[in-house]
């Protein structure tokens, strides 16, 4: 799909990558990493052997990831240690304190 994204993009097929991405992002996180890794590795190698439109066709056909990306980054963002939600014992400092 994402081959003949970069050889003939269109807006459709953009579209249905961005769907495939989200549902494999919450599918499963590692197999995410392998699908969006794997998408820019055929991108970036497609591209190097054309000469012409190469830069455009690239941003076109990773635009495609962007919904996903950004779902990524919010899911890691909410997980990180960096949160405050998120750091041990930060529950305790929401309970009342007449328990």
């Amino acid at each position: 799909m994402m081959v003949r994204q970069v050889r003939e993009t269109t807006w459709k097929r953009g579209a249905g990558i961005a769907t495939l991405a989200l549902a494999v992002f919450y599918t499963h996180a590692s197999s995410y990493v392998l699908y969006a890794f794997t998408a820019g590795f055929v991108v970036v190698a497609m591209v190097l052997r054309e000469r012409s439109g190469r830069l455009r066709r690239a941003a076109l056909s990773l635009a495609a990831l962007v919904p996903s990306a950004v779902a990524a980054a919010v899911w890691w963002h909410a997980g990180s240690l960096t949160h405050a939600g998120a750091q041990p014992g930060a529950w305790t400092a929401c309970r009342s304190p007449n328990r």
